[in-house]
Formats: C-alpha cells, sequence, structure tokens
C-alpha cells in the first residue's frame, strides 16, 4: 500500500487514524480524514458546524504515512461524488466499506 517511511526507520513517526465522520443519522455528506486523535478532530470538525457529527468508522494505522496514503486511495475512489474539501455525497456504509478495503 505504501512506500516505505522514513520518519519510522528514525523513531519519528506516530501511529495515525483514518477516520469517517458524517451525521449521526447517516444523512448527508461525509469526511474522510486522517489524524492523531479521532475524537480531538471530531470535536474541531463539530465546532465548524450545527450537525450531530459523529465517527462512523476509525482505524489506527502503524504511521503517518500509511494513513496519509490510505486517505489519499479513499479520496482518489470517490473523487466523483465530492462535495468539497475531503466531504463526499455518499451513504456512510458505502465509504466505510472503500474505507476498510484501503487500510487493509
Amino acid at each position: 500500500m505504501s512506500k516505505e517511511c522514513t520518519l519510522c526507520d528514525q523513531g519519528k513517526c506516530q501511529p495515525t487514524f483514518v477516520y469517517v465522520v458524517g451525521n449521526r443519522d447517516g444523512t448527508g455528506s461525509v469526511k474522510v480524514g486522517i489524524s492523531v486523535s479521532a475524537s480531538k478532530r471530531l470535536a474541531q470538525h463539530r465546532k465548524k458546524t450545527r450537525r450531530d457529527l459523529v465517527v462512523h468508522w476509525k482505524k489506527l494505522l502503524s504511521c503517518e504515512f500509511a494513513a496519509f496514503d490510505a486517505e489519499q486511495a479513499i479520496c482518489d475512489q470517490l473523487d466523483y461524488c465530492r462535495d468539497q474539501g475531503d466531504w463526499f455525497f455518499r451513504p456512510v456504509g458505502d465509504v466505510v466499506l472503500i474505507a476498510e478495503k484501503a487500510c487493509k
């Protein structure tokens, strides 16, 4: 999936989550992202909107590079339904399935 991470070799890399955020009821657009703390990132997203956002899925990957690589693969597959940034108009279950495959 990803190239060798030179930061891991130097002991400077840290495990990073790939996550899927969306409305609690599963409607509306869905956000794909990465963060070392999915809960802190969710709190930041909540401050920017009145939507009732929750983390629908997350997976901790071994390093930042692997997480970035997986996020990019997910976003590339969803590009046709991009809302804005890394928000997509797809059912949350579909996005989770794509994320699970990208993070294997």
